[in-house]
């Protein structure tokens, strides 16, 4: 059975936190969306979108790059245009989609750069793409890890390679060095084949805002399994109340969880 339910939400620059858990039936999903706690900082480089049509659903963030101009406006454009494009043509071509966000984010002529993860919910199958050291972890309904992308930067390859363990790396002094961005010339894509969501699937996807702070299995005791609404208050909880003693890095944080909790016989199209 087919929904032609339409649900939008594309947060860009908020500086006060956000967050909410909304039915996009069959799944369950959750977003979070915070500025840094630095003192006097005016912007949140951060952004997130949600988009869903019918049984499809696309969503993900984007973070402007540190060290950069323009980095909210890299990843405003991100996600603004990765919802406008998929409006007028849902028979996607995601790859080309992000081309021309690139060349969108280069025209801004001022060194401007963002990462940027999207993650597409077609006919109960995933599938991802990513530039920069965002990140997704898909885990089964028992907890256990099915798939998590590689940051494209320094620690992220070692950790690849089996040179580094991923806890291990959130300590790392060259945790920030990335190695491919938005804004870039050229740039490399990493894409997922198709993943069959079942129900208890369970989806996380965030900057390093989130990322550089908890570990993945720290992730995956509070939020792969059990009460999605009370794992995700339980997430949202450790965000807002970081400090210096209990949060490793300090930055802008934006993330969505998304949870299968109807079974498939009653999402086929």
């Amino acid at each position: 059975m087919q929904s032609n339910e339409v649900y939008e939400k594309i947060i860009n620059n908020n500086l006060e936190p956000l967050y909410e858990i909304v039915d996009l039936a069959p799944y369950r999903l959750g977003y979070f969306i915070a500025k840094n706690n630095f003192e006097g900082s005016a912007h949140n480089e951060d952004s997130l979108f949600i988009y869903k049509h019918a049984n499809n659903i696309i969503f993900g963030v984007s973070d402007g790059a540190g060290g950069h101009p323009k980095g909210k406006e890299a990843s405003a454009i991100a996600t603004n245009d990765i919802v406008s494009l998929y409006k007028r043509s849902t028979e996607a071509h995601f790859l080309n989609f992000i081309e021309n966000i690139n060349q969108n984010v280069r025209d801004l002529k001022a060194g401007a750069h963002c990462t940027f993860i999207l993650c597409t919910i077609k006919e109960n199958f995933f599938k991802s793409y990513n530039v920069g050291d965002s990140e997704v972890i898909f885990w089964n309904s028992s907890g256990k890890k099915l798939y998590s992308n590689i940051p494209q930067s320094e620690v992220g390859y070692l950790i690849q390679s089996g040179s580094m363990e991923q806890e291990d790396s959130l300590d790392d002094p060259n945790r920030h060095l990335v190695t491919n961005l938005i804004g870039d010339e050229a740039i490399r894509i990493e894409s997922t084949s198709r993943i069959e969501i079942k129900k208890g699937n369970t989806i996380i996807v965030g900057s390093d805002g989130l990322f550089d702070n908890l570990s993945h299995d720290e992730l995956a005791s509070i939020m792969a399994q059990g009460s999605f609404d009370k794992s995700f208050e339980t997430l949202v909880q450790r965000c807002l109340e970081r400090n210096e003693e209990n949060w490793r890095k300090e930055d802008d944080i934006s993330f969505i969880v998304l949870r299968k909790t109807q079974s498939d016989n009653s999402t086929q199209e």
